[in-house]
């Protein structure tokens, strides 16, 4: 692995691509061919992403944030341009993803078994008990990489190269870890601004329960949920690599004008369709609105039916592909049953829709339900993206259906409070 990110194989060949597209843009038109790109801009704004993750973490990595694969490169790009005056956008950048962050793990298999724990330590940060939430995050992180390594995320014998991978670089988590483990070998009584694992757990750093460091702590979250999903992939995505490698050698010149036009003529007809959609209006409210086939909410309510009545398996048709690949009834089915066990729906309508892009609905649903006997009345966020065979796609592409990107998280709504956070200023500045 190459001391810099910017040295990752991918990344490097992307570069070498657009060489060759503007070798090929120059002699194109002998063969009657137009290539319309602009290959100099082009080229100009992939060497400015491509030296990001590094100049980040230059930056910002002995102060305890790192670039990794799901940063918005906005947020990076930004953060670069102020230097450490930046720590301030991090900060309002990973609390305004926190609840997101949480939601979405809650449903993965290695986070799923500690749901409890991330959801009391999220709830803990919101109502400013420091002292509680970074000592469970630091612990759950550490037993979290154990279950995938021999050893745990702090230990010295934990490797955590990932080829190809932003957070997996040798500059990223596995430099973060470096600085965190470091023994803290006296009681120290001052305030500290880095989740000093040992020295906090050891009961060494006596000042550690302030936001910086609980900030800092959960956006080790992040760092390993990217590593984790880069690791698993790691074999796959080598192995895509090689045999795209061993294609380009084998492509002719007319090959890749035909790839470059069927591409071209494809996002043609993806911008067209982004032009034409329009998020729904609902003016009159949901009081006495009505339902109809083919849309997110009835697929949102179509899965509280399907609890209601026992029916486990129907439910399994709506786990998102893209994420989730190809699932076992059987499995899901008994996974919903276990769940839901203690969970009694009574009622349910419809809350709020919100059309946030052209692929993707957010469905809220007023519950009331019973758990472990106790009536309780929740609204339950339903993530919904479009699909159709595997891939995402814009809602006016017929034959996709609607699935639940937090199926799994849903039992976690029921089960645990929620807490919203208004104040991310990234977003904010985004919608101005």
């Amino acid at each position: 692995m190459g001391d810099k990110i910017a040295k990752n194989e991918t990344i490097r060949d992307l570069e070498e691509s657009i060489q060759g597209a503007k070798l090929l843009s120059s002699i194109s038109s002998l063969f009657g061919i137009k290539f319309d790109e602009d290959f100099d801009l082009l080229e100009k704004r992939i060497l400015e992403i491509k030296e990001l993750p590094d100049k980040f973490n230059e930056i910002f990595s002995s102060r305890g944030w790192i670039a990794h694969d799901s940063l918005d490169v906005k947020v990076m790009k930004e953060c670069v341009e102020q230097g450490i005056d930046g720590e301030s956008l991090l900060m309002n950048y990973y609390e305004g993803k926190l609840e997101w962050l949480i939601n979405i793990l809650s449903y993965r298999p290695i986070f799923k078994e500690r749901a409890e724990l991330l959801n009391l330590a999220k709830i803990d940060y919101f109502e400013e008990r420091y002292h509680s939430c970074i000592p469970i995050v630091l612990m759950l992180v550490d037993g979290i990489v154990n279950d995938i390594k021999p050893t745990g995320l702090f230990a010295d014998a934990t490797d955590l190269d990932v080829w190809d991978s932003i957070a997996g670089h040798s500059t990223g988590l596995n430099s973060l870890v470096d600085i965190l483990k470091k023994n803290r070998t006296k009681t120290n009584v001052e305030p500290i601004y880095l989740p000093y694992r040992n020295g906090i757990l050891h009961g060494r750093e006596l000042k550690y329960n302030n936001k910086i460091v609980a900030i800092k702590t959960f956006a080790i979250l992040f760092y390993v949920n990217d590593w984790i999903q880069s690791l698993e992939s790691e074999e796959k995505r080598r192995e895509e690599y090689l045999e795209e490698k061993k294609k380009s050698k084998e492509t002719s010149f007319f090959d890749i004008a035909r790839k470059y036009t069927d591409h071209k003529k494809k996002l043609q007809k993806m911008d067209k369709l982004l032009e034409e959609w329009q998020p729904r209006k609902f003016e009159n409210g949901y009081e006495h609105f009505t339902i109809r086939d083919g849309t997110p909410e009835a697929n949102a309510i179509k899965f509280l039916e399907c609890i209601k009545k026992g029916n486990f398996g129907t439910p399994v048709s709506l786990y998102f592909e893209n994420i989730f690949g190809k699932v076992s009834v059987k499995e899901k089915a008994g996974l919903f049953r276990k769940e839901y066990e203690n969970v009694k729906l009574d009622s349910y309508s419809i809350a709020k829709i919100d059309d946030r892009g052209a692929s993707v609905t957010h469905v809220f649903v007023s519950v009331v339900y019973k758990l472990d006997g106790v009536t309780k009345n929740k609204e339950i966020d339903f993530r919904m993206i479009y699909e159709k065979n595997g891939e995402t796609e814009n809602r006016l592409v017929e034959g996709g259906i609607w699935k639940i990107v937090n199926i799994e998280g849903i039992i976690n709504q029921l089960k645990f409070p929620m807490t919203r956070n208004e104040g991310d200023e990234f977003e904010k500045k985004k919608k101005e």
